[in-house]
């Protein structure tokens, strides 16, 4: 079976027929003429190239060039400080200042091996390759090229030692707009070691970075199939933009006419924008026009299907507890959890926030309101719910660049309840009568000396005098719906719907209406 020709073979042919012109007998070195210059068969000595010699060992003709200089057939060019070509094995060796360009690439290396009869080409010492068609550059200190054929299907090329580098444009320069169209813009490749398959499939393995405008992404490997359009993270991945940063055990980027569409994030998966810190096995952001609109998190499922860069990866049916974990969101003022959680942030602007399945949202704006006494179960407000929506409205601009968003109403759905903790009427806190407790004096008890109360003797216990009424009444109620509405941050109004219970505790023992709409018959 022929194996296909590439211009380097061809060239490399054209050298051996170097032979008949060159050597005027068998072992006898040859300087060039000018004449002889230009009968090379494919290839045409030029000037620079100071003499060949071809000798016969062991009955095969190997060919020496000193600094040949060469131009050949389909516009192949090849320099180096020398050149061996051994006829019977096809090994032709370019040793010091290799330079090989094609109508398709430029090689520039040190030292070049091409092993003819096997398609392998190896290069060492500050190697660079040029796809001329692409505009692809691949740099390190060690290049390994396989031709297609020989078992493969398409070329394969391996650049490794040190840290290696790539320019790789998406697409091709026949591709690209006009020039009043903006520059193809390539992603920038760091790590220990590259290899791209035919023109299409690109893996990098070790330490990995990549830049492109404002993406910054690392991990252990990557895999690029330009074909279909997916760029995998694999181990350690983290995804860098100007508004987020997104990191898991796996990020997949969907990247439709060169277009940031979707991105997800798979195993330990965690966002962290500025108004949003989230946490979730499995997250995925959905992106118009490049610009952020939306994200849902979730735990993985066993069984799942996750694609990948080519195909689909199906999950084993037992999973980790870590990868099964319920999502979690924390921003400035509140904490959710629940099965499930999305955000619809149209044109990057926050507007909702949603928890479904055993929802439970947790404010901390309003932990002025705890003393050191305060018992753990009412230090926070929180409501639950089947469905726990939250609404955002952005902030009145403070002069930042960036936009800031206020909560402006948390509403529970199904099976809700909610605690929260009214603020204690300084009123009814002064005609509250006084408590003792063990600790540091607040208030100098009637009838002890402020001096001997500010100095106690040994052994004897400070004390505390608290006031009845510091504590915040604690509002509780269950229902089908709650909603509570906030102003500039705070809890202004509170509405429920279809009520079952509600409870009010007051420490001041007055008594306060339950701000409650609807008989609880339903909303």
């Amino acid at each position: 079976m022929s194996q296909p020709t590439s211009p380097l073979r061809t060239a490399i042919r054209g050298l051996l027929g170097l032979v008949g012109v060159v050597c005027l007998g068998v072992g006898s070195p040859a300087a060039l003429s000018a004449q002889q210059q230009m009968e090379v068969g494919t290839c045409r000595v030029l000037p620079g190239t100071r003499n060949a010699v071809g000798r016969t060992v062991g009955g095969a003709r190997v060919i020496y060039l000193s600094r040949p200089r060469l131009a050949c057939d389909g516009g192949i060019r090849i320099d180096a400080d020398s050149m061996v070509t051994f006829e019977a094995t096809g090994f032709n060796q370019l040793i010091g200042n290799v330079f090989f360009e094609d109508q398709t690439r430029r090689l520039i290396s040190a030292n070049a091996r091409y092993f003819d009869q096997v398609g392998r080409l190896e290069a060492d010492g500050d190697v660079s390759l040029t796809d001329k068609d692409s505009g692809n550059v691949v740099e390190g200190q060690n290049l390994l090229y396989l031709r297609a054929g020989y078992g493969r299907d398409q070329e394969e090329l391996t650049v490794w030692g040190g840290r290696t580098h790539a320019l790789l444009y998406p697409g091709s320069q026949e591709e690209a707009p006009d020039s009043a169209a903006p520059a193809r813009r390539p992603y920038d490749v760091t790590a220990n070691r590259i290899f791209l398959r035919g023109q299409a499939y690109v893996q990098a393995s070790g330490e990995v970075e990549v830049l492109r405008d404002s993406l910054n992404a690392f991990a252990d490997t990557l895999r690029y199939d330009q074909e279909r359009e997916r760029l995998l993270l694999d181990v350690d991945a983290l995804v860098d933009q100007d508004a987020y940063d997104l990191s898991g055990n796996q990020i997949l980027l969907v990247l439709p006419g060169d277009t940031i569409r979707q991105v997800e994030a798979r195993g330990d998966g965690h966002l962290l924008g500025e108004e949003l810190d989230l946490e979730a096995p499995f997250i995925r952001l959905g992106f118009t026009a490049g610009a952020l609109n939306g994200l849902w998190a979730s735990p993985l499922h066993p069984g799942q299907e996750l694609e990948m860069t080519s195909g689909f990866r199906t999950l084993p049916a037992v999973l980790d507890s870590a990868d099964t974990r319920r999502p979690e969101a924390r921003s400035t003022d509140f904490h959710i959890v629940a099965d499930s959680l999305e955000v619809d942030a149209p044109e990057e602007k926050l507007q909702e926030l949603f928890a479904v399945g055993s929802a439970r949202a947790v404010s901390t704006a309003r932990d002025s309101l705890n003393t050191p006494e305060t018992p753990e179960i009412i230090r926070r407000d929180w409501m639950e719910g089947d469905t726990v929506v939250a609404f955002f409205d952005e902030a009145e601009s403070s002069g930042s660049d960036s936009t800031t968003y206020v909560l402006r109403q948390l509403e529970a759905r199904g099976t809700a309840a909610s605690l929260y903790r009214m603020e204690p009427d300084s009123a009814a806190a002064e005609e509250a009568e006084p408590d003792t407790v063990a600790g540091v004096t607040e208030e100098e008890p009637p009838g002890v000396d402020p001096e001997q109360a500010a100095e106690p003797e040994a052994g004897e216990e400070e004390t505390m005098v608290l006031t009845r009424g510091l504590e915040p009444a604690v509002h509780y109620v269950t229902a089908e719906v709650i909603v509570i509405f906030f102003l500039d941050g705070q809890v202004d109004r509170m509405e429920v719907r279809g009520l079952k219970q509600g409870i009010h505790l007051d420490p001041t023992g007055r008594t306060r209406g339950i701000v409650a709409q609807g008989d609880g018959g339903g909303p």
